[in-house]
């Protein structure tokens, strides 16, 4: 399947920010709202899942909606009915998978996981992206929309970037494994930046570090804003489409809680010097 141009170009810059990510939340944080530049969505996330103790671990990062403490228990109690994760265990089956693959309507419906999770916020089509599936771990991006099913493209698109991510991100939670000794990612930095009734609009618990409240990509973009930079001019800077930038700025803006480029200019100079 060949896609456009333009659609090749998102999908590089997609890898190209991921790239720059040093640990497993960076990563989180900078793809995902990226990921809906390549595949459009109404919603997108980054998920672990825990078979283990049979627990999502972190709902890290996503756009769209806000996830209430019922949600996260519908999440808890039934994670194995969701259809492309019906399928993966099933087949093994790790690729690009939409809800319409594997059921119909009727009975996505009488589904209890989308009856109590993804009913209430309006989410009518899935498409899945696995990264890892172990006997201790299932790490995915999701993306969901409200009116149309995904196409052909939009899973081939997907496709194309799902390895390359699954690579990153398992390079990152091996160097992090490393550096803390064997505690996963799960139990040590990620725990800090979720909680079960996060605003999944990225919101930070109440005593996260205010330097933590950006990515190092996000510092960048921030710093080169402030000095009155225009997207075009800090995309030139950073070697990275003027697409991006504004993706960035926007994350900028939820982060620190802002509306305008001067504002955020300023809240950002009071965390340099704070």
């Amino acid at each position: 399947m060949a896609l456009s141009s333009d659609r090749l170009v998102r999908c590089l810059d997609v890898l190209t920010e991921a790239a720059t990510a040093h640990e497993i939340a960076d990563f989180a944080q900078q793809v995902v709202p990226n990921l809906l530049t390549v595949v459009p969505g109404d919603s997108a996330a980054y998920c672990e899942f825990l078979p283990a103790d049979g627990r999502p671990g972190h709902v890290l990062v996503s756009v769209g909606e806000s996830v209430t403490d019922g949600m996260y228990e519908c999440l808890i109690t039934h994670q194995g009915d969701d259809p492309w994760m019906r399928h993966a265990r099933h087949t093994g089956d790790l690729t690009v998978r939409r809800w319409s693959d594997h059921t119909t309507r009727r009975a996505l419906d009488d589904n209890p996981l989308y009856h109590g999770l993804y009913r209430p916020v309006h989410t009518r089509y899935g498409l899945a992206i696995p990264l890892e599936w172990t006997t201790t771990h299932v790490r995915a991006l999701f993306i969901g929309r409200t009116t149309s099913d995904f196409s052909d493209d939009d899973r081939g698109a997907a496709e194309l970037l799902r390895p390359r991510l699954a690579k990153l991100a398992a390079r990152l939670i091996h160097s992090q494994r490393e550096k803390t000794s064997g505690t996963t990612p799960s139990e040590a930095t990620l725990t800090a930046l979720c909680r079960p009734n996060s605003n999944i609009r990225g919101e930070i618990p109440e005593n996260a570090d205010d330097q933590k409240l950006l990515t190092s990509r996000q510092h960048e973009v921030a710093e080169l804003l402030s000095r009155g930079l225009a997207n075009k001019q800090i995309a030139t800077e950073l070697r990275i489409s003027p697409r991006t930038v504004k993706k960035h700025v926007e994350a900028i803006f939820r982060s620190l809680d802002v509306y305008n480029r001067v504002t955020a200019a300023q809240r950002y100079r009071q965390l340099r010097s704070d």
